[in-house]
């Protein structure tokens, strides 16, 4: 009896053993994420593309950086910023993507808020990822480098309409706790823009109308919220 006692109690201390390693490797971070990260890619229609891919090796944070050429047109932009954030809603909805609404000119400097601990880039741009690296200011010591193959076209849809460009574009709202579809307000607005965007964020006395209105962020989080987005 007392055999069978221990045979017991030694299973479970071996089952408890077991699980609790399992627990621990399932909860370990992976260490060849990055936590912020920037990515190249040669034309717009590939932005879509963009988010299973990257979220394999950025955790937190995704700048999109795309190159200027002629086939980025602002349709074609339009198109996509929809379609990027959109399906980085449904497939990576964890990590902050930012579409850098400035195209990368050549010999243009590219400044982050958040320092660069990996850049990814498109393979069709294997032959210029050294020079595009150096216009990056915010670089972390040890950064890592990887190539991702996209596949895409940026030929224009039937069904682009055209986009009017306007010198000044104000919009407004509340901005509570900005998500993809803020993203994409805003983003369209300054791809419309040719010289200044500005942005109302609705203060207290204007959301005491809203159910809940409680639980909604204060007016000056809201606030820096969307000004780290768009800069």
């Amino acid at each position: 009896m007392c055999s069978i006692i221990c045979g017991v109690q030694s299973l479970v201390v071996v089952l408890s053993i077991f699980f609790s390693y399992i627990f621990i490797m399932t909860n370990k971070p992976e260490e060849s994420m990055a936590k912020n990260g920037l990515l190249f890619i040669s034309n717009a229609a590939k932005a879509h593309d963009v988010c299973q891919r990257a979220s394999k090796y950025v955790q937190n944070l995704l700048y999109i950086n795309i190159k200027s050429n002629p086939q980025n047109t602002l349709p074609v932009l339009s198109r996509q910023i929809v379609e990027l954030y959109t399906k980085a809603t449904s497939q990576c909805n964890n990590l902050d993507v930012r579409l850098m609404m400035k195209l990368n000119d050549k010999g243009s400097v590219i400044t982050t808020k958040h320092p660069i601990d990996i850049i990814l880039y498109d393979s069709d741009l294997s032959k210029e990822i050294e020079q595009l690296k150096k216009l990056l200011t915010s670089l972390s010591p040890g950064y890592q480098l990887q190539s991702l193959d996209f596949k895409g076209s940026a030929q224009s849809s039937s069904n682009d309409e055209l986009v009017k460009t306007y010198e000044y574009v104000a919009l407004g709202g509340t901005f509570d706790r900005l998500h993809n579809g803020h993203k994409i307000l805003l983003s369209q607005a300054v791809l419309r823009s040719t010289k200044h965007v500005t942005v109302g964020v609705t203060d207290v006395n204007m959301i005491q109308s809203k159910k809940l209105w409680e639980l909604i962020e204060p007016v000056e989080k809201r606030m820096e919220a969307v000004l780290n987005y768009l800069t």
